[in-house]
């Protein structure tokens, strides 16, 4: 408490603001002893920060350079003027727009997975989940970005297709913008994922090209070895 009875933490005061029933040398050591330690905690959190971001910059260059280019990313403009005529024009346009029409039409659903399913991706939380209990995407190493219902939402990628029967443990947890590379934007064939898989240690990565820009797909728990079981009984197409 200072003189006029507000409660202040002990890094926030000072001697001088003391009401006279803290003025005995044993509570001003103790008041400045925990200031110290509150100063110390900061000093090396801030030291364990600067720590892990020098080696997570050694580590991952390509993600601090995309980290940065996103930070420094210039924005559209925003026309102010907005043209009455071009507004006139859109209008017209909308006036004409066909009614929203649906038809059926018959498509091949995936059948055979629906079993797996539920059971591989409970699989991927027990391989993914740290010890803080944090789901992490086996591509960037980051957390996964939010949660649905109290849970790490993620997708359940499917690792390697072209195989006639289902295989099991055949996923990969990925952040949404990993799998959407890992979707749209993967230029690694299934020989070529099969071939990395089959000289991948425990402890290792797999080395692919994703966005033109080469990831490394993580293996972590008993993933890598369940991964390669499957496969060895798995039946190619």
């Amino acid at each position: 408490p200072d003189t006029m009875g507000a409660l202040h933490s002990p890094a926030n005061i000072s001697l001088h603001d003391l009401p006279p029933g803290f003025d005995s040398e044993a509570v001003k050591a103790s008041l400045l002893s925990e200031a110290l330690d509150m100063i110390r905690e900061d000093a090396w959190e801030k030291e364990n920060e600067e720590r892990e971001y020098a080696e997570y910059k050694e580590n991952r260059p390509d993600f601090i350079a995309w980290k940065r280019e996103r930070e420094q990313a210039v924005l559209p403009e925003t026309n102010a003027d907005y043209s009455s005529e071009r507004g006139r024009k859109l209008s017209e346009r909308q006036k004409e727009s066909p009614d929203v029409t649906y038809e059926r039409r018959l498509r091949s659903v995936r059948t055979s997975s629906i079993v797996l399913r539920n059971e591989d991706k409970q699989s991927l939380i027990q391989y993914c989940t740290n010890a803080n209990n944090q789901m992490i995407c086996q591509i960037c190493k980051e957390p996964m970005p939010f949660k649905i219902n109290g849970a790490d939402y993620f997708e359940a990628v499917r690792f390697c297709k072209g195989n006639a029967n289902e295989v099991m443990r055949n996923k990969i947890a990925l952040c949404p913008l990993c799998a959407a590379k890992w979707l749209y934007a993967n230029s690694q064939s299934p020989e070529d994922l099969l071939q990395k898989l089959s000289l991948c240690q425990p402890g290792e990565s797999i080395t692919i090209l994703l966005a033109d820009r080469p990831e490394n797909l993580h293996f972590w728990g008993n993933h890598l070895g369940d991964l390669k079981s499957a496969f060895e009984q798995a039946k190619i197409k």
